[in-house]
């Protein structure tokens, strides 16, 4: 019979031991440890310890190298090639991944934001995985090493978030993201005498302590518009020859149409 270290087969009954390692040289605990031939075969397999050392006994003569492969929970596996059955060195590194897993709310904390998208970006500002919320508002991601990341969540008629997590190791960490939900106000002036559209009339938008929101001015046609308006009492103000002023209550997620009439000018 042809020795494990000399010929082309490990020996008929041999045995691979080594220990399963994190990158920071603490052992994994209970690591399952699988070897296989180079067809494929499983012709070993054993749990380790609390501190990641294992023995697997392999029967049978298998044209080498053998592999042997590592899994553990919260780690992405891992497959090296054999020393020879019957040495104690043999040494394989995981590395750890993690969850990360929220749920996305409007702003009061009551309903779920659904179909939210959800992008983690890492430490350069590269998106390295995305996905939408169901309907439950909730997202998970899986797989992630350990490092810093930047969670952007966007939904339509809310404004966007941004925030940076940690992730370390195995742990899950759990995220409540709030949006604040907007609106779009639109509308129309004309004047009162022909309906005529008011190109160039200032538009100011009030919140409800009086204090200006934003200003725009009408196109060619008469139109306005403001996107991104937070929920709530507005004030909506068309200068011209016969300024006009009025109260909008804005709900977010809607698009909100206020036409103006503006009086005849003075003679």
């Amino acid at each position: 019979m042809e020795s494990a270290t000399n010929g082309h087969h490990a020996d008929l009954t041999s045995a691979i031991r080594g220990v399963v390692r994190h990158a920071d040289g603490h052992g994994v605990s209970a690591p399952v440890v699988t070897v296989i031939d180079q067809h494929g075969h499983q012709i070993g397999r054993t749990t380790g310890d609390g501190d990641g050392r294992f023995t697997v006994t392999v029967s049978g003569a298998h044209p080498r190298p053998l592999v042997v492969i590592a899994t553990a929970d919260g780690h992405d596996p891992t497959a090296v090639s054999a020393a020879s059955p019957g040495v104690t060195d043999t040494e394989i590194v995981l590395s750890a991944i993690a969850r990360l897993r929220g749920i996305v709310t409007e702003a009061d904390g009551t309903r779920p934001v659904v179909g939210a998208t959800v992008a983690v970006a890492d430490s350069r500002g590269d998106v390295t995985t995305a996905r939408r919320t169901g309907v439950d508002g909730a997202f998970e991601f899986r797989g992630l090493t350990a490092a810093t990341y930047t969670l952007v969540v966007t939904a339509t008629g809310h404004d966007p978030s941004a925030q940076s997590i940690t992730v370390s190791d195995t742990a899950v960490a759990d995220i409540a993201v709030d949006l604040r939900a907007t609106a779009d106000l639109t509308g129309t002036v004309v004047d009162g005498i022909d309906a005529h559209p008011v190109s160039h009339s200032q538009i100011v938008l009030l919140d409800a302590t009086g204090e200006t929101v934003a200003t725009t001015a009408t196109d060619t046609d008469g139109h306005y518009r403001f996107g991104g308006v937070g929920a709530g009492e507005h004030t909506v103000i068309a200068n011209g020859y016969a300024p006009a002023a009025t109260t909008v209550d804005i709900a977010g997620g809607r698009v909100l149409t206020h036409d103006f009439v503006l009086g005849a000018p003075a003679t």
